[in-house]
């Protein structure tokens, strides 16, 4: 029975590419036969069709990269769209066609992004590797769990001091009262930097543990990375920043005190 259903879903999957690529090719074709007039400045000063001019072919090649770029964009970003799947020769060219359409680090994939974005801001995650990049560049070398230490410290103060945050309630005083702010101002952020990406963007903060990934703030993919790295260095670096001079004085110990 196993293997019947292995050999099924290999039949659908094959028939399900087969559709694909006849679509595909459908498509590339009609490309390749479309003409259009060239283009001049009219007196208005804008761009329009040059009527009395023959039409001509397009630029097939542009088409096909900009199919490809878009691909690459709805995947997350070059690397995505390549990952996890078998060696191939046809790769190092089609890594050539996307690095000459996006860029080398895929710096111009936004504009090619044709499905929405969803995007969660892992705010813990965040402020750590904003604080690991400072802390790197800092002569003192500040431990990476200052931070952790200060965020507690600051959410226990303010507990001690407010009776609706008692009875070990801090934690969730820290995440509303500091890490809620700052997700929220690049929420915005990403919400109106239209620049960023031109697709519908959805936003969820995330105050729960610190989310592990091998990208900026545990970003699902390199896409996503870029807009938050964009919205962390607008409002969440200021932040920490402003605050570094505190992080460092906060002993590592702190966060098992009291």
């Amino acid at each position: 029975m196993i293997a019947m259903d292995t050999a099924a879903r290999v039949e659908t999957t094959g028939q399900e590419l087969t559709r694909l690529l006849a679509v595909a090719v459908e498509a590339f074709t009609a490309a390749a036969r479309v003409t259009q007039r060239p283009v001049k400045r009219g007196a208005d000063g804008y761009l329009e069709a040059d009527k009395s001019a023959d039409p001509q072919r397009l630029n097939w090649s542009e088409f096909v990269c900009a199919a490809l770029a878009g691909a690459a964009a709805n995947m997350g970003g070059s690397r995505e769209l390549l990952a996890d799947r078998p060696p191939a020769i046809e790769d190092q060219h089609v890594k050539a066609l996307l690095a000459h359409t996006l860029g080398s680090k895929d710096e111009d994939i936004a504009c090619h992004r044709t499905e929405p974005v969803h995007v969660t801001l892992h705010m813990l995650a965040i402020l750590s590797d904003l604080a690991r990049e400072l802390a790197q560049a800092d002569v003192h070398g500040t431990d990476i769990r200052r931070l952790e230490a200060h965020l507690d410290m600051v959410g226990l103060d303010r507990a001690r001091t407010e009776p609706a945050a008692v009875d070990g309630a801090y934690q969730d005083s820290i995440a509303k009262r500091i890490l809620l702010p700052i997700g929220e101002d690049m929420k915005t952020y990403l919400l109106r930097s239209n620049m960023l990406c031109p697709c519908p963007i959805t936003v969820h903060i995330d105050l729960s543990c610190k989310r592990s990934g091998t990208l900026f703030g545990g970003a699902a993919d390199s896409f996503t990375e870029k807009l938050i790295r964009e919205a962390a260095e607008e409002s969440a670096r200021p932040w920490l920043v402003d605050r570094w001079s505190e992080i460092q004085a906060v002993p590592v110990s702190a966060r098992t005190a009291g």
